[in-house]
C-alpha cells in the first residue's frame, strides 16, 4: 500500500477542505522518499494519522469495533467546530493510495463523510477501484473489503505517534501479532487456513474410512457369530444322529444275536 492523497474536512482542527499530496518523486535526479510533516503540539499531526485510520476502518479504528453510541460520540467530536462552539454541518476524509496483488498495481479512492440531521449523524462510504466505484463487492460489505485489503491488525505498526512506538516497544504481545498481521497482509493466512481445510479433510476422510472399516468389522462379526450358531446346531444335530445311530446299530446287534440264538436252537432240535 502507498498513500498518494490525504483529504480532510471540517475534521479535528482543521476547518474546511485541506489537501496533502503523499506522492513522492521519482523524477531523474530528484529524490525524496520522506514526507516529512512538521508542526506545533495542537496543530493536527496525530489527527492526520487519526483520520486515515478511521477512513480505512470506520468503526473499527481503534482496533476493535466501537458501539453505535461511542462511535457517533467520537465522531460529533471530531467534526470542527468554530471559535463560538459551532459544529460543522458536514465533514469528510478523503485518502486515495495504490495497492499491488499478484504484480499488479490497483489505485483505491475511499471517502467516508459525515452529516449532521435533526438527532444524529449520518455516516457514508464510497470505495472507488481505478476510478470506478466498487462493483465486485456489494456496497454493504465494502467495509470488510477494505479491512480484508489493508488488515487492521498491522495499521498500529504504520500509523503512530512517538508515544505510540514507545508502547508497542514495551508491549511483548505484540511480536505474535505483529507476526499474523503480516501473515494476513501478505495473504500468509491463506497457507494456514488451507493447512487447517486439509486436517479437517483428513480427519472427515478418515473417519469416513473408520466408518467403513466398522460397517465391515461388524458385518464380518455378525457373518461371524452365524456361522459359529450354525456349526453349533450342526454339531448339536450331529450328536443326536450319532446317538440314533448308536441306537440304531445296538438294536441291529440285538437282532443279530437274537437270531443267531433262535438258529443255533433250530439246529438242535433238528440233529435230534
Amino acid at each position: 500500500m502507498m498513500l498518494k492523497r490525504l483529504e480532510v474536512e471540517n475534521f479535528g482542527p482543521f476547518r474546511g477542505r485541506h489537501y496533502l499530496n503523499l506522492e513522492i518523486s521519482n523524477a531523474p535526479g530528484v529524490c525524496r522518499p520522506i514526507i516529512l510533516i512538521g508542526g506545533k503540539n495542537g496543530t493536527g499531526k496525530t489527527t492526520l494519522f487519526e483520520a486515515i485510520k478511521l477512513c480505512l476502518y470506520g468503526r473499527f479504528f481503534k482496533g476493535k469495533k466501537l458501539s453505535e453510541k461511542a462511535y457517533m460520540k467520537y465522531i460529533d467530536q471530531k467534526i470542527h467546530r468554530s471559535i463560538d462552539g459551532t459544529p460543522a454541518h458536514h465533514a469528510s476524509i478523503t485518502i486515495e493510495f495504490a495497492h499491488a496483488k499478484l504484480g499488479h498495481i490497483n489505485n483505491y479512492f475511499i471517502k467516508r463523510t459525515w452529516e449532521r440531521s435533526s438527532y444524529n449523524i449520518i455516516e457514508k462510504l464510497m470505495v472507488e477501484k481505478d476510478g470506478k466505484i466498487l462493483e465486485d463487492v456489494d456496497e454493504d460489505q465494502w467495509q470488510e473489503f477494505l479491512m480484508q485489503l489493508v488488515p487492521l491488525g498491522i495499521s498500529k505498526f504504520f500509523f503512530f505517534d512517538g508515544e505510540q512506538i514507545q508502547k508497542l516497544a514495551k508491549e511483548k504481545h505484540e511480536n505474535n501479532y505483529f507476526f499474523n498481521s503480516i501473515n494476513s497482509l501478505l495473504g500468509l493466512e491463506i497457507v494456514e487456513r488451507l493447512r487447517s481445510d486439509l486436517e479437517i479433510y483428513a480427519s472427515r476422510k478418515i473417519k469416513s474410512i473408520d466408518d467403513q472399516v466398522e460397517t465391515k468389522v461388524q458385518d464380518y462379526i455378525k457373518r461371524k457369530n452365524d456361522l459359529e450358531k450354525r456349526l453349533t446346531n450342526l454339531l448339536e444335530r450331529k450328536k443326536l444322529l450319532k446317538e440314533k445311530i448308536n441306537k440304531i446299530q445296538m438294536t441291529i446287534e440285538g437282532q443279530e444275536l437274537k437270531i443267531a440264538l433262535e438258529g443255533g436252537s433250530f439246529a438242535s432240535k433238528r440233529e435230534k
